[in-house]
This record gives C-alpha cells, structure tokens and sequence, in this order.
C-alpha cells in the first residue's frame, strides 16, 4: 500500500465518523423541536 491509499482510507474513515456524529446531534436536535412543538 502506497500513501495515497493510506491517506484516502483514513479520511474515508474520518468522514465516516462525523458523519455518524452529526447524524446523532441532528436527531437530537429533531426530537427537541418535536417535543417543543407538542407542548
């Protein structure tokens, strides 16, 4: 394996990540505007 491929990996990975971490704050986010909007 050469740099490139090492490099692309790890930012695959890293996208992979905060993807999943803003996936979760965004539904946070939608269950609170949800509750707000019910009450």
């Amino acid at each position: 394996m050469d740099n490139f491929s090492l490099v692309f990996i790890g930012g695959v990975l890293l996208t992979k990540k905060c993807f999943r971490l803003v996936k979760e704050k965004w539904n946070d986010v939608i269950d609170e505007v949800k509750l707000g909007l019910i009450k």
